[in-house]
């Protein structure tokens, strides 16, 4: 019984090894994707509000005349 219960054991401790991996992996993961939608976000938002910064500029210019 002592033989079956260090197997035992180390199958847990195996499997938490390897949920840890796994874990880590996936965080990993959200970060690269994280990193990569925020970049996509944020290249077009930035051209939306320089566009927009100069809508703003040309209507004031145009009230002020």
């Amino acid at each position: 019984t002592q033989r079956r219960r260090m197997a035992q054991a180390e199958a847990e401790n195996m499997m938490r090894v390897a949920l840890v991996h796994d874990l880590k992996e996936a965080v990993t993961r959200k970060d690269q994707f994280m990193s990569l939608m925020s970049h996509e976000l944020r290249t077009p938002l930035n051209g939306i509000i320089q566009l927009s910064d100069a809508l703003v500029r040309v209507q004031g210019a145009g009230l002020r005349v």
